[in-house]
């Protein structure tokens, strides 16, 4: 479902933009620090390649099914609360 979800918006970008779009997302366990998505806008101008960017990251963080699961060795969880429950 996601992969047919980020095809739909590189597509919507590439006829509103006449642009080509990449959209690669990674799976599997990521660092903190790791890159997570990726997205290639090219377009005959600058400004309309950033703007079709920032409507894939947008809709990508609205609409795409994509859970996240947070793994780590000592139960801390963002703010620096335990879960002593997981």
């Amino acid at each position: 479902m996601a992969q047919l979800e980020m095809e739909k918006l590189a597509k919507d970008v590439e006829e509103k933009f006449d642009a080509r779009v990449v959209i690669v997302h990674r799976l599997g366990e990521l660092a903190l620090s790791d890159i997570a998505v990726f997205i290639g806008v090219a377009t005959k101008h600058r400004a309309e390649s950033y703007e079709g960017s920032r409507y894939i990251i947008e809709q990508l963080k609205n609409q795409v099914p994509i859970w996240k699961e947070e793994f780590d060795t000592d139960k801390v969880r963002w703010g620096g609360l335990r879960d002593d429950n997981h």
